[in-house]
């Protein structure tokens, strides 16, 4: 049996559409949104004494996915170092060897130019640092037992069906045809279809032993304003509207006062501007060489998640997955 921590969530939800579900233990601090067969176990990663539900469970792998990791919370620390260390905890007392675990490319930091897994990781977040830690640990355990197997992969900005973050943002932004351009033309945007993810995670599973790190980002990849044609095709959008980067900053501090003074967490503000206009370009050629076939191009990605938004009350769903998130 599979242990999936975080099961409940985006990513989960789509590994689960690949394994029989009866081989998948669900653990998470709430029950999935979704339609699924595999068992649900509440509990909290932070919590050692909930690992006791677990021990009935002949678990042979755990994927770990549960972590904190969006802009509006906290506890990062707690949860994706300390969780881990339990989760490494209860792996032990447990004699399982297999352990898949979900950091991401923020390890790295920022940096002006393509990155691959050669480049030293100099985190400068909260959530880099905690994840590269929690790397370290997994590493440590790694190392104690040749019969250990550990898969740790890198990825970009995850999007698709179930997500709501930038990609989500950027579409519906774009659907809604009150969408601005900002910045420069010609920065590289990494980004990672979630069905695509999970595949290629399954693929570079297969090695007996040892540690096997990868990145991962699909390819080809494209410039903000690529995506953002792509995306406009959906909707018939004809032309968009560009603004310089000083300019858009400067219009956003009304938005930074507004979210202080509410306590609220804003779509519009000064991070997520200069956030959208810095480069994110990541190599993933290591692991492109173990997969080889990508099932979904980007266009046939981005198209799919489209489809999905069209389908839902996005306001009032992305509102249900927020409180969740905040709880």
């Amino acid at each position: 049996m599979i242990l999936l921590t975080g099961g409940s969530g985006f990513i989960g939800s789509h590994f689960l559409e690949n394994f029989e579900q009866s081989e998948i233990l669900i653990f998470d601090k709430k029950n999935p949104n979704f339609k699924t067969s595999s068992s649900c176990i509440i509990g909290d990663i932070r919590n050692k004494e909930d690992f006791e539900q677990l021990r009935k469970y002949k678990i042979s792998r755990i994927i770990h996915l549960a972590a904190v990791h969006f802009d509006f919370q906290t506890d990062f620390y707690k949860t994706n170092v300390d969780g881990t260390q339990n989760i490494i905890e209860f792996a032990k007392q447990n004699k399982i060897n297999d352990i898949t675990f979900y950091s991401s490319v923020a390890v790295y930091g920022e940096h002006d130019h393509e990155v691959s897994e050669e480049d030293e990781p100099t985190p400068n977040s909260d959530y880099g640092k905690s994840k590269l830690m929690a790397e370290k640990i997994l590493v440590k355990w790694a190392n104690e037992n040749t019969k250990n197997k550990l898969l740790i992969i890198r990825p970009t900005v995850v999007f698709g069906e179930r997500n709501f973050g930038n990609v989500f943002n950027l579409i519906t932004q774009i659907k809604s045809k009150f969408f601005f351009q900002i910045g420069y033309k010609s920065n590289i945007k990494s980004i990672a279809y979630v069905k695509n993810l999970v595949v290629a995670t399954e693929n570079a599973n297969k090695f007996e032993n040892g540690i096997r790190l990868y990145n991962y980002v699909d390819y080809a990849q494209c410039t903000t304003f690529e995506l953002t044609k792509i995306i406009s095709g959906f909707y018939n959008v004809k032309k968009t509207i560009r603004i310089p980067l000083f300019i858009a900053f400067i219009l956003a501090i009304p938005f930074d006062i507004l979210g202080f003074i509410l306590q609220k967490d804003i779509k519009i503000s000064t991070m997520r501007v200069l956030k959208y206009n810095k480069p994110t370009y990541f190599n993933a050629d290591k692991i492109k060489e173990v997969v080889k076939k990508q099932p979904y191009d980007i266009h046939d990605a981005l198209r799919r998640t489209a489809q999905w938004i069209d389908s839902i009350n996005h306001k009032e769903e992305k509102k249900e997955w927020k409180k969740q998130f905040l709880k």
